[in-house]
């Protein structure tokens, strides 16, 4: 802005906080908030439309946010049911929100996951508020654009995971830091730590992640002298650490026998919790046979036909088509993201997720630190890039490196710090380039043509692995990348370049480097996936594969798979129709598409777009006829039923509109809860009368396309055991326990240490299927044992 201009501002009448609120302050840019309330909108769009497709989500924490929206005890514990028995493996502070909104709304996808949009586009607004104040306007709105449209930020920002909220916690902390350096006040610096200790009981040590960028900004470039700084990151600490701490030690203190066993620990504590599961198995894998979570692998994945892939199995939901556990190899990791190694987050997996723009935010990084040169220590600018330089390269570090558990979607906390990074670097370069005839000009003239090369190959790049997905991008951002290079230099060196040349330059830029993640970025728009992932439904893995040939033999070719049937509606209580998949139906035959094509239906092509068994999805459902034989024959017991993990108990909780469900074993059906005695003393004192238990052969349905057997390389492993075709005499065991000669003819586990691997989950199973009656009923792989008579 012109002194003239300045002056002219000064004479108009203030504007009233209204108009101020959607046009900006008399000394902001004229554009800077219609663009900004054009990128919310935009992103409230993206985030919210068609959110009834996503069903119940991942419907292991939806389970727990319909528990709590019942019991107040079971919302403060994040307890998987009401009546408390197994809480999640987080803690609660990102279920208080959904909670709070189905406690008002009644449970429907809608009063679940839009507030979760509502945190995305809130995430949007606090990061253009934080960037505005050290870089200006135009690298505000450009650092809000790259975080909201970035694709995995928007199919994030559709579900139910606890990431959404724990960015917008990390981004408030931001907020609050960079209002500490300019004042350099205890306070700004304080509620800093609060905002992260309030992320640490969203997700633990993930949100302590930026503890080091915020600390080394401030005692770079706080305003006080040496000794207070430090006295005060100490009193930041101190705060940082309680605030974590709270819910953790209040937890911890009650007697174990007066509150839910803590989901995912080993000893039933929160803290080792913090340390284990959400901890160190986070990091490095601890090598050998179990999981990066020091626990044994369940005996289906080291059996006697574990996964082509080396993938874990995991339980199926009540009745429902069994869900794989896609890559969960030694360590966890390579499964989820690819091998570890520096190049990881542009691999396959993750490239589509969170790299399109991850090349031109290094630059802007370097671009920063060039212009803060040699600036005063407290200079904003400098502090804001190394603030979101130390942000980005932690996490970018942690995500390539670790060997322990890394899922695609931790990458979504990249997007803050690459926003604000090439938004600093682009209006940095657009400035040097207007001092005509100056070596920074020059510099800054290449710099910026060699971002938009790379951004564009690179983009090219991505599209080629599917070719077959909107082919044409690749065309238009090849011939964006050029024009704009192109009116770059003419607008630099011609005498008589005008506004409208650097606009034009401008525009092809943007098309040049946002197009393809934003075409990338509506994916999940019209694709349900079971894990928040975006991209074309063939760069995603594919749903589990039905019954498979007899025992020995392996599924078909990849490219000689079917499609897996479109999910047919069945109503439930107290809730949006569910899904069950019509095992009773034919495939229909679809072939292979191309990769990215879409073959039609509800459904792309290879079933589900993703593997993961812990997101149910609308695909996930209850079996029926076991929901209704559950409602109608409970009689005064605490539990509706007990069940092996939440793949199983977490539909049925869904299905029963929160009727509680004990989950035995926690999420995967591996903590130590409860053991054989407590189970037998749980039946006979009446508090659990009815058990479900869901099998699945080994090796069935690992990552890649399904199909009636699905095998192959990449095809989800040799499919479901033939054990419904083996005669009589030749029928396995589930548990260790021979199947009675007249039991319903179901797949079953022929692996005799039953489906969850650590003994303790046989001997239940054992003991079940000894001591329970089978009740025939249901048409999946969920089997139901009534009790009732065990100690009669």
């Amino acid at each position: 802005m012109t002194e003239t201009q300045a002056f002219q501002n000064q004479l108009k009448p203030p504007r009233s906080r209204f108009v101020a609120i959607f046009l900006g302050k008399e000394d902001e840019p004229p554009w800077a908030r219609p663009l900004l309330w054009g990128i919310l909108v935009a992103a409230g769009l993206l985030y919210a439309w068609g959110l009834s497709s996503n069903g119940a989500a991942n419907d292991y924490y939806t389970a727990a946010v319909i528990s709590g929206s019942k019991s107040w005890s079971a919302a403060f514990f994040g307890s998987l049911d009401t009546a408390n028995f197994i809480t999640v493996d987080k803690p609660p502070l990102a279920l208080w929100l959904m909670v709070a909104s189905v406690r008002i709304f009644g449970y429907s996808s809608w009063s679940l996951l839009l507030p979760q949009a509502a945190a995305g586009v809130a995430t949007v607004a606090v990061l253009y508020a934080t960037v505005r104040r050290p870089l200006g306007h135009g690298a505000a709105v450009i650092a809000a654009a790259v975080a909201a449209f970035t694709p995995i930020v928007v199919a994030v920002n559709r579900w139910n995971t606890p990431d959404t909220l724990l960015v917008l916690l990390l981004v408030l902390a931001a907020w609050a830091m960079t209002r500490a350096l300019e004042s350099g006040g205890t306070g700004w610096l304080l509620a800093s730590m609060v905002f992260v200790g309030l992320g640490f009981n969203v997700k633990m040590l993930q949100a302590w992640m930026v503890i080091l960028a915020l600390g080394f900004a401030y005692l770079l470039a706080g305003r006080r002298r040496a000794l207070v700084r430090i006295g005060q990151l100490a009193a930041g600490a101190a705060v940082v650490i309680a605030v974590s701490a709270s819910w953790m030690v209040v937890v911890d203190s009650i007697p174990a026998d007066q509150r839910p066993y803590i989901g995912g620990s080993k000893d039933n504590t929160v803290f080792e919790l913090v340390t284990g599961h959400n901890g160190l198995a986070r990091l490095a894998s601890n090598g050998g046979p179990g999981r990066a979570d020091g626990s044994p692998k369940p005996a289906y994945a080291t059996g006697p036909n574990p996964p082509a892939d080396g993938s874990e199995s995991a339980p199926v939901s009540g009745g429902a088509i069994p869900q794989p556990n896609p890559g969960r190899a030694a360590g966890g990791g390579p499964g989820f993201s690819g091998e570890p190694g520096l190049f990881r987050l542009f691999n396959e997996k993750m490239g589509g997720q969170i790299s399109w723009l991850l090349p031109i935010s290094v630059l802007g990084l370097a671009l920063g630190l060039i212009a803060a040169g040699r600036k005063t220590r407290t200079d904003q600018a400098r502090a804001a890039f190394v603030l979101w330089g130390i942000w980005l390269a932690v996490h970018a570090g942690l995500f390539s490196l670790s060997s322990g558990i890394i899922h695609e979607y931790y990458t979504n906390a990249m997007a803050p710090a690459m926003g604000a990074l090439i938004g600093g670097g682009t209006v940095i370069a657009w400035r040097w380039m207007q001092k005509r005839e100056t070596a920074r000009s020059h510099a800054a003239t290449a710099i910026l043509i060699a971002g938009i090369l790379a951004t564009g190959v690179w983009a090219v790049v991505l599209l080629s692995r599917t070719p077959d997905w909107q082919p044409w991008l690749r065309p238009v951002i090849a011939l964006a990348m050029v024009v704009a290079s192109v009116l770059v230099l003419i607008y630099r060196y011609s005498s008589g370049a005008s506004r409208l040349l650097g606009r034009a330059a401008i525009a092809a830029a943007v098309v040049a480097v946002f197009l393809a993640p934003v075409a990338y970025a509506t994916t999940p728009l019209s694709v349900t996936s079971r894990d928040p992932l975006a991209g074309p439904a063939s760069t995603r893995m594919g749903g589990p594969g039905q019954q498979g040939p007899p025992p020995g033999q392996q599924g078909p070719p990849q490219e000689q798979q079917r499609l897996q049937p479109v999910a047919k509606q069945v109503p439930v209580r107290g809730g949006e129709p569910q899904r069950q998949a019509p095992l009773d139906q034919p495939q229909t035959d679809a072939g292979s598409p191309p990769s990215g094509a879409s073959t039609g239906g509800d459904l792309p092509a290879g079933g589900p777009p993703s593997g993961n068994p812990q997101s149910g999805g609308p695909d996930s459902s209850a079996d029926p006829e076991i929901v209704e034989y559950l409602l109608t024959h409970r009689s005064g017991e605490t539990w509706i039923a007990a069940a092996t993990g939440s793949f199983t108990s977490a539909p049925l909780i869904i299905a029963t509109d929160g009727e509680p469900v004990m989950t035995m074993g926690g999420f995967g059906g591996n903590d130590p809860a409860p053991t054989l005695d407590e189970l037998k003393g749980y039946v006979e004192r009446g508090e659990v009368r009815f058990v479900v238990v869901s099998q699945r052969g080994p090796g069935a349905g690992g990552p890649g396309a399904g199909g009636p057997g699905a095998g192959g390389p990449g095809a989800g492993g040799p499919g479901l055991t033939g054990a419904n075709n083996a005669p009589p005499t030749e029928r396995p065991s589930i548990g260790g326990a021979q199947v009675p000669a007249d039991a319903p003819q179901r797949a079953f586990s022929s692996n005799p240490q039953g489906p969850q691997g650590p003994q303790g989950q046989a001997d239940r199973n054992a003991w079940v299927v000894e001591e329970c009656e089978l009740i025939d009923v249901g048409a999946g792989q969920a089997q139901l044992y009534d009790c009732a008579g065990a100690f009669a």
